[in-house]
């Protein structure tokens, strides 16, 4: 039912209490959270309608199948409690949600500029740890998150259906510790990921792609000919 995107997301929850998954889609990984008891509630979000149509359906179809008149009492009560711990709304992202302190928030399936704008207009200073898959732009995203009090926990790289997707775990820091660390994120930390380098398929991939842009940057384009060959550079260091 879960591709290895969602669980790899899903072993990244450290809280017990509620996740706040944004850009939910079919409500696969909430399901899937309370399914196998990581977590007490997930607030499943999103803004499509057709998307929250099929969640829904899911919601009734995963998490009450196999109730009949066989089953006890307890196991029942123990469906209709699943059932009832997840949420699923359409919403324009974070706009107007209460966010907990023990809150999860989950942010995937999207581009890095829809992700920003989604933690602009949300109550961001409430939360304590982000867990976010972008499909692009993952050094403005970086950038961003830290500018905002956020320390990089852990990233992971999963490979599904031909594509790489970085999952990145951000920390709130306080104000010492994001003194202490903040200026440590080198240019390539930021740009290529500070644990991606132990996916070595991954960076021959970076470096692969960098390498087409590349050669297919016009020599009237001196300058940012330039630029990506400095990139590819760094990746190369990057791997070793």
């Amino acid at each position: 039912m879960l591709s290895n995107r969602l669980k790899e997301i899903a072993n990244m929850v450290e809280t017990d209490n509620r996740v706040i998954d944004v850009g939910c889609d079919h409500a696969l990984l909430g399901i899937y959270l309370l399914k196998e008891k990581i977590v007490s509630s997930v607030l499943s979000i999103d803004i499509n309608e057709n998307s929250i149509k099929t969640a829904k359906e899911n919601k009734k179809k995963y998490l009450m199948e196999g109730i009949d008149k066989k089953h006890t009492d307890k196991l029942k009560e123990e469906k209709m409690l699943l059932f009832k711990n997840l949420e699923i709304m359409q919403n324009n992202g974070l706009k107007d949600i209460v966010i907990r302190k023990t809150d999860d928030v989950v942010i995937s399936g999207m581009g890095t500029k829809t992700i920003i704008d989604i933690l602009e207009n949300s109550d961001l200073k409430k939360i304590k740890t982000l867990i976010i898959q972008s499909n692009n732009n993952l050094y403005d995203l970086r950038k961003f998150v830290i500018s905002k009090g956020f320390l990089i926990d852990n990233e992971f790289v999963v490979f599904e259906k031909g594509i790489y997707y970085v999952i990145i775990k951000f920390k709130r820091a306080d104000k010492k510790e994001r003194e202490k660390k903040e200026n440590q994120y080198s240019f390539s930390d930021l740009y290529f990921g500070r644990y991606t380098k132990r996916y070595k398929g991954y960076m021959d991939y970076v470096v692969d792609n960098l390498k087409e842009i590349y050669f297919n940057i016009p020599y009237k384009n001196l300058f940012k000919k330039i630029k990506y060959l400095i990139l590819i550079f760094l990746a190369r260091k990057r791997k070793k």
